[in-house]
C-alpha cells in the first residue's frame, strides 16, 4: 500500500486506509466464526468492532497532537496525511481492547466469550494488515495469522464439539499461543524491516517482546479459564 494515496486533490494516508481495511477484515472473520455456532457465539460484535476500530484509529492518527499540538493551527491539512508513531498505535489498540471488554460486559457478554470474539477479530485484522502494509517483510506473520484464522473458524461448534475443547476462552488462549510462539519464531528468521529498532532486552526487539508477552498472557488466561471452569 503506498504511503500516500491521491484522489483528485485529496491526499490520504495509505497506512490509515490499510487500518480501515484491516478492521473490516477483522469483522468479516468474526462473522464467519459466529456463523459456525450462532446460538453460543452471538453477540453485539458489529457495534463493538466499529467502536473499537474508531477508538484505535483516532488515537493512532491524532495522538501526535499530544506531542506537537501546534500542528492543529499551523498545518491542519497535514493531519490528513500523517499518523502517529508506534507508541500511539499501541495506545490506540490498548484503549480499543479496554472498550471492547467494557462494552461487552455492559451488554451482558461474559469476559471469556468477549475475549474469544476479540481474538478472532484480531486474527483477521492482523492477516490483512500484514498482507497490505509491508508484505515483503511480513508475509511470514501473515501466514501465521492465516493458519490461526483457519483453525479458529474451522473448529467444531460448541454444541457438537465439547470434547474438542470448545469452551469459553479457548479461542483467546489458542490465539495467544499461536500468535506468540508462531510470530516469535518467524521473527527469528525473517528479514527485519529497516524501521525495526535494535534489540532492547535479552537480545529481543520490542516486537519480539510483545510476541513473548502474548504467549505468557495465553498461559495465564489458560490457567484462569481452567480454575473458573
Amino acid at each position: 500500500m503506498p504511503e500516500v494515496i491521491e484522489i483528485g486533490g485529496l491526499a490520504l494516508n495509505g497506512m490509515l486506509l490499510t487500518a480501515l481495511i484491516a478492521a473490516l477484515a477483522g469483522y468479516g472473520a468474526l462473522r464467519l466464526w459466529t456463523a459456525r455456532a450462532r446460538a453460543s457465539r452471538s453477540g453485539p460484535w458489529g457495534d463493538l468492532t466499529a467502536g473499537a476500530a474508531v477508538i484505535a484509529i483516532i488515537i493512532w492518527k491524532f495522538g501526535v497532537l499530544f506531542r506537537e499540538p501546534s500542528l492543529l493551527w499551523e498545518q491542519p491539512r497535514l493531519l490528513l496525511v500523517i499518523i502517529g508513531s508506534g507508541t500511539e498505535a499501541a495506545a490506540g489498540l490498548a484503549a480499543a481492547g479496554v472498550y471492547w471488554i467494557w462494552q461487552a460486559r455492559r451488554k451482558g457478554v461474559g469476559f471469556l466469550p468477549a475475549l474469544d470474539a476479540m481474538a478472532v477479530t484480531a486474527a483477521g485484522g492482523l492477516l490483512v494488515w500484514n498482507l497490505l502494509s509491508a508484505f515483503e517483510y511480513r508475509w511470514g506473520y501473515a501466514a501465521v495469522c492465516a493458519a490461526l484464522l483457519a483453525i479458529l473458524i474451522g473448529r467444531p461448534a460448541p454444541a457438537a464439539g465439547q470434547a474438542a475443547g470448545e469452551t469459553p476462552g479457548s479461542a483467546a488462549v489458542l490465539a495467544g499461543y499461536v500468535l506468540g510462539a508462531g510470530c516469535l519464531t518467524v521473527s527469528l528468521f525473517a528479514v527485519p524491516p529497516p524501521w525495526v529498532r535494535p534489540p532492547m532486552l535479552a537480545g529481543l526487539t520490542s516486537t519480539q517482546l510483545l510476541f513473548s508477552a502474548a504467549g505468557l498472557a495465553a498461559a495465564v488466561l489458560d490457567a484462569y479459564k481452567d480454575r473458573t471452569g
